[in-house]
């Protein structure tokens, strides 16, 4: 009975419900919110991520940390591989360094063996253990990705970063304090000096803003890898030991900094009510955010190799989480074998395309060179794509979408959809000539076999000087310590590299007027065309094909495109 006649006491524990009640509710939606991330993530493993090409503002922005590595497949070979595609069908990473790690990997394949034997038992502890999967992808979710930049990016812009001066604004906090005192003594004096102070603080905040905004980014994107650190040690696993031991160093290096970050990193957008409002007064009022930003700025500047490490660390265990995946989702999928014996062969059995839904194997047994011919759409360029990814991929993770592969790491370079370039001012053969000389290139220098992959070799010139130009290039790729896949529909190079290339063809199988691909590799050149056929099956009013028939059967009869030699 005293507590209900004593307001003070009633509107206390009215208060203490109050906030009961809240934490009662904020457990119980984070833990509605956990459950949903678990149940999705659950029903995603082993399915595609996106079927969907990104952006390539997007990729520009995650590439950032692939752009800051040697070496690596070039531009051309990506663009000819669609590794934009590959890595968003295997995107499930929840962070960003997840993600920019993921695309790196596919744009490094690795020479080093051992390297690829360790990715591959961190994947293979993944995919074994479910709740471990589960574990990890909820202290990575933590990290999160940016709405507007990288994290690599983030994490390079705050070493650089210059400190703004925080003397100047500790003496106005100091005066501030001073005022505040005032107020017992002077309240007059003391409420215009507050006043004055509270303006002028809040001018100095609207004036160092923008040179704060991108470094605020930084700090949030390194704060939160440093805070994700403890969840995941509470996760780690033996075939992980280093990556966690790096990830843990790095932390520790970085526990200072972080210390009041808070201060830097949240907003009033983030802690929203009473206490949210009252604590940006604060920070305005006695800048507690521009002398917190001020050490941040000046302790991240020797910590490097910290930041790098611990990027590399978390973006490593949520991108082979997400190759395990991808692995699984796979119709098809081996362990490579990769020798190390440095000689430029493969022998591979039922490899698919990753990127297709139904795909038909084709097995590879081949040391030197292949040179492909076939009808049009019969399959050539998706197999020798096929041949590329999986080489790629067995260099990333250790994988291959076949039933077998064994190959030496190769260097892997391909020439296949190129284009005019128009900011150069150059013809589609100039462009053509400049990719075929780069492997050339590549193929004399000493190292690691090459992979070279050439779809229509210079198409962009005449038949005389295509077919003189290309048996010259690809006669002497084979002679290099190359794995060349070459396709043409140029039959005349079959019987000039004969015995240097081995011959090998798509065909179709045509039914009256129409036409079907069994997409099968055979032995052998092709002794088919298609062309007129499918310009039939298209639609094409029968004159022209009819006139189109005459001309090429006149050609092969006689050596000339007249109809009639004769007249």
């Amino acid at each position: 009975m005293a507590l209900l006649t004593n307001p003070a006491a009633v509107t206390a524990a009215a208060v203490a419900v109050l906030f009961a009640a809240a934490a009662v509710l904020i457990f119980r939606e984070n833990k509605r919110q956990r459950a949903a991330r678990r149940k999705k993530w659950k029903a995603a493993w082993g399915k595609a991520a996106s079927m969907k090409a990104p952006s390539s503002e997007y990729m520009r922005r995650v590439g950032a940390y692939s752009a800051s590595l040697e070496g690596g497949i070039d531009e051309i070979t990506a663009g000819d591989l669609d590794i934009a595609s590959i890595f968003a069908r295997m995107d499930s990473a929840v962070s960003g360094p997840g993600e920019e790690y993921l695309l790196a990997c596919l744009t490094h394949p690795l020479l080093d063996t051992d390297k690829l034997a360790e990715r591959k038992a961190v994947m293979d502890a993944i995919a074994s253990d479910e709740e471990r999967r589960l574990a990890l992808k909820e202290a990575l979710a933590g990290v999160g990705k940016l709405k507007r930049s990288s994290f690599f990016a983030a994490i390079e812009r705050a070493k650089e970063l210059e400190t703004i001066g925080a003397g100047k604004y500790a003496a106005m906090s100091l005066l501030t304090v001073a005022a505040f005192v005032m107020l017992f003594f002077f309240p007059t004096p003391a409420v215009l000096a507050l006043i004055v102070l509270f303006s002028a603080n809040a001018f100095a905040h609207i004036r160092i803003k923008p040179r704060t905004e991108k470094g605020i980014e930084s700090f949030t994107a390194i704060v939160r890898m440093v805070k994700a650190e403890k969840k995941l040690s509470e996760c780690s696993f033996a075939e992980a030991d280093s990556i966690f031991k790096k990830i843990h160093k790095a932390a520790e290096d970085l526990s200072a900094f972080s210390f009041g970050s808070s201060l830097v990193t949240s907003g009033g957008s983030v802690d929203t009510g009473l206490m949210g409002a009252v604590i940006e007064y604060a920070k305005v009022l006695f800048n507690l955010d521009l002398i917190q930003y001020d050490r941040m700025a000046g302790a991240v500047k020797d910590r490097g190799e910290a930041l790098l490490d611990l990027f590399e660390g978390i973006g490593g265990l949520d991108a082979l989480t997400a190759a395990a995946g991808f692995r699984e989702s796979l119709p098809v999928a081996c362990e490579a074998d990769l020798k190390s014996d440095g000689r430029a062969l493969m022998e591979a059995s039922c490899v698919c395309h990753p990127l297709l839904k139904d795909p038909v194997g084709n097995d590879v047994s081949l040391e030197g060179g292949m040179l492909l011919t076939g009808s049009n759409a019969s399959g050539k360029s998706t197999f020798l794509k096929a041949a590329a990814i999986a080489a790629v991929l067995a260099q990333s993770f250790k994988f291959a979408p076949a039933k077998s592969y064994a190959a030496p790491p190769f260097r892997i370079f391909t020439s296949m959809a190129l284009s005019d370039s128009l900011q150069n001012g150059e013809s589609y053969y100039i462009v053509e000539i400049r990719s075929l000389k780069r492997i050339l290139d590549a193929a004399s220098t000493e190292g690691a076999p090459a992979l070279c992959v050439i779809d229509e070799v210079l198409r962009g010139t005449n038949t005389i000087e295509r077919i003189a130009s290309s048996a010259a290039i690809l006669g002497e790729l084979s002679k290099k310590n190359v794995l060349l896949f070459a396709a043409t529909h140029d039959i005349e190079l079959t019987s000039l590299l004969k015995g240097k290339l081995v011959m090998k063809h798509f065909s179709e199988n045509v039914n009256g007027s129409d036409v079907a691909f069994d997409y099968v590799l055979k032995d052998g050149p092709s002794d088919t065309q298609n062309a007129i056929r499918l310009l039939k099956g298209a639609g094409y009013p029968d004159s022209i094909v009819e006139e189109a028939s005459e001309r090429a059967e006149g050609f092969r009869a006689s050596g000339t495109w007249e109809k009639d030699p004769k007249k």
